[in-house]
Order: C-alpha cells, then structure tokens, then sequence
C-alpha cells in the first residue's frame, strides 16, 4: 500500500463523526510554528470523499510523513476533549473538574516535550501515566453514577412514584455526569493510544483495558439502563454498537501508526515496505 493511501485511510477513520469545527481546531493548533499548515484543511470534504479522492490533500499537508499525521491526531484529541471540558466544568463534579486541569496539565507537557527533545522521555513517560490516571478515576466516577441510577431503578413502583420528582432530578444529574465521564474516557484512551504509539510505549494493555469495561458495561445491562433513562437517545454516548465500534477504531488506528513506524518508507516513490 501507497504511504499517502495509509494516511488517508488514517485520516479518514479519526475524523469519523468529529465535528468540522474541532478538526479546524486541532488543526490551527497544529499551525503553530509550521508554514505547511496555514491553508485551512477542508476537513468536511475529507470525511465523505473517497479515500482516491483524499490523496491530494495528504500531499498537499504532508500528512503522508507519520511525525505530521500523528502530532495532528494527538491535537485533534486535545480539541475533543476540550469540547467535553465545558460539559465537565457544568455539571459541578469535583472529580471531573481535577481532570480538565489534568489533560491540560498533559497538553502543557507534550508541547514542552516536542520542543525540548532531551528531556522528552520523561516528559511523555508522565503524560502517560497521567492519563492511566484519569481513565482510572474516570471509570470509577461512571460506575459510582450506573450505580446510583440502578439504586434508583430498581426500587419498587410505589417507592419510586412517592420520590419521583427528587429521584428523576437526581437521575438527570447522574445522567449528565456519567456522559460527559464516558466522553472523557474515551478522547483519554484515544490520547494514550495516540502518544503511546507515537513514542513506541505498549500501549497494548490501556486499549485491551478500554475494550473489557465497554464489553463488561454491555452485558450487565449497564449500557441498556443508561440508555433507557437517556433524554436524546438517537445522539445518546450509551449506544452499545458505537462504544464498541470506537474502541475497534482506536484499535485499528493504533496498529495503523505502529505499522507506519515500523516500516521501511520510500517517500521518494511513496511506498511503505
């Protein structure tokens, strides 16, 4: 396969339902310092055309060299997360707060690694761990939230009618908090995914990890009960199929970069052996 038709096919799959304008994002934080960039990428016509059809914006962006296309997915995962961090800072949680100040504790870190090479093992080595960190914390906080709302659920009719009005409004609470946790999780083991691969750590574990709590959430019922007391449920984040889809597709980008990085590139006649 063709380097420029790999990164195309990369691309595509990492843009995949990501609103345009936190692709721009993550692109304009890319252009920081670079000329290459300062034309506005078309990121809406990039996700619907064909992969023939993507090739000469790879070109013209050289996101055909690794180093370019992954420094641009690791900014676009900092702009995702930044659109979850608004809902974070709403819903009140101390615990989902500490993680927006956390993430960009790790955003801080790897512009100060990319810039100073000599101290970059370290550097990243910390962002690593603190984003193990958050998804720890993460996955306890969405369990505590399932938790209380199941408490809820499962108390009998005539208990429930008598404390509908204060046990719907604590639904809603639980509700809104475990989304935006989820949604946090997964943009952080996009991240870790991401950094790790770009900077060969194994990886390996965090994603396996990711793939049995979505799994495990799913068949006990958990995804399905969230689901039910969900308000908008067509743009609902617990949809079993596409948790389980996007942790195929961090997955498969993952290996995507690896195999990138690990193979012999002939730029000069666009071919990865």
């Amino acid at each position: 396969m063709s380097v420029d038709l790999k990164a195309a096919k990369l691309l595509q799959m990492a843009i995949k339902d990501v609103p345009a304008n936190v692709c721009q994002t993550a692109n304009e934080n890319m252009q920081e310092g670079r000329n290459f960039l300062e034309t506005r990428i078309p990121f809406e016509k990039i996700a619907v055309l064909g992969v023939e059809e993507v090739l000469p914006y790879i070109k013209e962006f050289e996101l055909d060299k690794p180093e370019n296309l992954v420094r641009f997915l690791i900014e676009l995962h900092f702009a995702c997360f930044d659109s979850v961090n608004q809902g974070m800072e709403e819903v009140r949680d101390d615990l989902l707060q500490s993680v927006v100040s956390r993430i960009d504790s790790v955003k801080d870190s790897m512009k100060y690694a990319e810039k100073n090479p000599a101290d970059c093992e370290g550097q990243v080595q910390d962002c690593i761990l603190k984003l193990s960190d958050v998804t720890n914390d993460l996955i306890g906080k969405l369990n505590s939230y399932i938790k209380m709302i199941r408490e809820i659920d499962e108390r009998p009719a005539f208990v429930f009618f008598l404390k509908s009005k204060v046990d719907l409004k604590k639904v809603d609470s639980c509700m809104d908090r475990a989304s935006m946790a989820l949604k946090g999780y997964l943009e952080a083991v996009n991240l870790l995914a991401i950094i790790g691969t770009n900077y060969k750590k194994n990886v390996e574990n965090y994603i396996d990890k990711a793939e049995k709590y979505i799994e495990d959430l799913s068949r006990n019922g958990n995804i399905s009960l969230m689901l039910a007391y969900e308000k908008d449920q067509k743009g609902s984040v617990w949809n079993s199929e596409e948790l389980h889809s996007k942790i195929q597709q961090i997955r498969t980008l993952s290996d995507g970069l690896q195999e990138l990085y690990e193979s012999e590139i002939d730029f000069e006649n666009n071919v990865i052996f």
